[in-house]
């Protein structure tokens, strides 16, 4: 007896219309998140790659902005303003042979 009272209740369940329309939007929900977290490893990649091609450049105003910083250890007329810095390396970049 108690087998087909679980077979009514499976039965009921599966003919219920409102959870096989939640069913069938958690399903769609899920597609697109998964759809979406292929989009989303694609720009990571894009992000990785784009950073990478800045780190040169990082590194060289590195160097730039360390040995102008040092520059007053030497003899303290050699003292910049962060905005004379700014220039000289806007006037590098502007020049630099890879820029086009």
């Amino acid at each position: 007896m108690e087998g087909l009272t679980k077979n009514k209740e499976i039965s009921a369940i599966l003919e219920d219309d409102e959870l096989i329309n939640v069913l069938d939007v958690s399903k769609i929900t899920g597609d697109e998140i998964k759809q979406r977290m292929k989009e989303a490893a694609v720009t990571e990649q894009e992000i990785d790659t784009t950073r990478e091609n800045y780190r040169p450049v990082a590194f060289r105003a590195q160097i730039l902005f360390f040995t102008i910083v040092d520059l007053a250890t030497i003899n303290a007329m050699y003292q910049y303003s962060l905005q004379w810095f700014t220039q000289l390396f806007i006037n590098a970049v502007d020049n630099s042979p890879g820029k086009g």
